[in-house]
């Protein structure tokens, strides 16, 4: 008599389960890597007068986004949905990212709540 064995059956639906949240895991807008960009995909969004400018970024899968602070006080790039986070950046300085999944975000600063923006990545 042979024995019936579930494993084969279980393994696919166990990464099929896993699968989303191991997704999850992926940051949408990685501030975490050392960025070293490609010619012609850095995506700029300029912090001045405590606004974002552009409001709305456009990128594309794995182009650079490089946030400048031009205001005399720190701001942050912080995403509505808690999926990225630029920590402080100061006076004069920028921080770089890649956009890893595509999707809208949105975002603002969370210094200075009331100033708000998107980045749709394609």
């Amino acid at each position: 008599m042979r024995r019936f064995s579930a494993w084969p059956v279980l393994i696919p639906v166990i990464l099929l389960l896993i699968a989303p949240v191991w997704a999850m895991r992926i940051p949408a807008i990685d501030f975490d890597v050392k960025v070293t960009p490609r010619a012609g995909v850095v995506q700029t969004i300029n912090i001045q007068n405590f606004a974002f400018n552009p409001q709305t970024l456009v990128v594309n899968l794995n182009d650079t986004v490089r946030a400048i602070n031009n205001d005399g006080v720190p701001h942050t790039v912080t995403s509505d949905q808690g999926l990225f986070d630029s920590g402080t950046i100061r006076p004069g300085k920028s921080k770089q990212a890649v956009a890893k999944r595509r999707g809208t975000y949105p975002y603002h600063c969370s210094i200075h709540p009331f100033m708000k923006g998107t980045i749709i990545v394609q």
